[in-house]
C-alpha cells in the first residue's frame, strides 16, 4: 500500500515538472526587463528611495575647505582666529594682517551657538568661509550664553 502511495505520488510530480518545463520553454530566456513605471508609485513613497538630505547647491572645494576653527581670541580690541589645517593638524593664527601663510581675517560672524560663527577669511584675494567642525559641536547645548556681550559681532 506505501508503495502504491508513493509510486502515485511520485507520478504526480513527475507530471508537474513536465508542465512546468513545457512552460518554462515558452518562456523567452533571459526574461525581459519589467519596466520602471510599474514602480514609479512605490518608490514616490518609499521611505528607502526617498532621499534623506537635500541637494547642496553652490558647495564647492576652495583652498580653505581643509581648514576649521579651533577657538577665538580678543587681544586688545582686535580678534585672532586660531585655525585648524586638518590633513597636518597644524594650527595657525589668523589676524586682519596677513600671517606666514599670506591668510588674513577679514570678517568675524560671532553667535551665541558655536554652530554658527564663522569667520571670513582670505588667501590671495579668494575669500572662504571657515567654521567650527559641526562634528565637535553636536554635544553642545543649542544656546550656550545668549546675553554674553564677548559674542556680539564688531
Amino acid at each position: 500500500m506505501n508503495a502504491t502511495r508513493h509510486l502515485s505520488l511520485f507520478l504526480a510530480l513527475l507530471i508537474c515538472f513536465a508542465q512546468l518545463h513545457a512552460q518554462s520553454n515558452e518562456a523567452p530566456f533571459p526574461p525581459e526587463a519589467i519596466p520602471a513605471e510599474r514602480y514609479l508609485a512605490m518608490m514616490k513613497r518609499s521611505p528607502f528611495v526617498l532621499p534623506t538630505a537635500g541637494a547642496q547647491e553652490g558647495v564647492s572645494t576652495t583652498w580653505a575647505s581643509d581648514y576649521q576653527i579651533s577657538s577665538i581670541l580678543k587681544v586688545g580690541d582686535q580678534f585672532v582666529v586660531i585655525a585648524k589645517k586638518m590633513s597636518t593638524n597644524e594650527r595657525i593664527s589668523i589676524r586682519d594682517k596677513d600671517n606666514a601663510q599670506g591668510i588674513r581675517l577679514v570678517k568675524l560672524q560671532m553667535a551665541s551657538d558655536p554652530r554658527e560663527v564663522s569667520a571670513v577669511i582670505e588667501l590671495g584675494g579668494i575669500e572662504a568661509t571657515i567654521q567650527y567642525d559641526s562634528t565637535a559641536l553636536s554635544n553642545l547645548p543649542r544656546s550656550v550664553a545668549p546675553d554674553n556681550p564677548a559674542l556680539k559681532s564688531e
